[in-house]
């Protein structure tokens, strides 16, 4: 018995006696932020963070094989990934704003983007469709196109 209280004793001297971990491992961006499996377990969806951008990246399963990558910018990170099914991402943006490293805004945009990193649209937010732009241009009489996009005029509060 006193030889096991002696091996346990070495082995945790031998811990404290490590080196602590340097400051930037508490203080750097995690490596990587989001993972998400697609629905069938086909892809595997992750965002990591470069000197620069936060990277969107997307690798086939089981053999981990690249898929695609993208980013969005350089002060455009990425709040926030799902899958809206097998082969398609759905990609909630948020800005960042130099000099403030904790604060960050949503875009209140959505992206739909394949799961190889190319075709990507923007579903939802200020610029997205045809329409909204014509909303807020369309100042005249009623038209058929005043009558298409009253509703998504009253929606983003736009004069039509």
């Amino acid at each position: 018995m006193r030889a096991l209280y002696g091996a346990l004793a070495l082995f945790f001297a031998g811990i404290a006696c490590a080196s602590p971990p340097p400051v930037a491992t508490f203080t750097n961006f995690p490596k990587y932020e989001s993972v998400k499996v697609s629905p069938h377990g086909t892809y595997l969806a992750l965002t990591r963070r470069d000197s620069e951008h936060e990277i969107l990246t997307v690798f086939t399963l089981p053999d981990l094989k690249l898929a695609g990558q993208t980013h969005f910018g350089s002060l455009t990170d990425i709040d926030r990934i799902e899958w809206a099914n097998d082969h398609r991402l759905l990609v909630q943006p948020t800005r960042r704003f130099p000099g403030m490293t904790a604060f960050k805004q949503a875009t209140g945009e959505i992206i739909g983007i394949d799961a190889d990193c190319k075709k990507g649209d923007l579903l939802f937010g200020y610029a997205a469709g045809d329409l909204q732009g014509a909303c807020e241009r369309n100042t005249g009489s009623r038209s058929k196109l005043r009558r298409v996009c009253s509703r998504r005029c009253r929606t983003n509060r736009t004069r039509c």
